[in-house]
């Protein structure tokens, strides 16, 4: 019985990780896609910047 609650323990453990680990993916997954979208518009100002003087 004790053998059985451990293993069920450390399923629900890696369980955990596995969503951390996930959560952590998509944190920079977004984070990059901002870093881009910034980069992106801020070269498309410069770009227009350039074009108008």
């Amino acid at each position: 019985m004790i053998g059985y609650c451990l293993h069920h323990a450390k399923k629900q453990h890696d369980v955990n990780n596995n969503t951390l680990r996930d959560a952590q993916k998509l944190h920079k997954t977004k984070f990059r896609a901002v870093i881009l979208g910034i980069f992106v518009q801020s070269t498309h100002e410069n770009t227009s910047r350039d074009i108008t003087v």
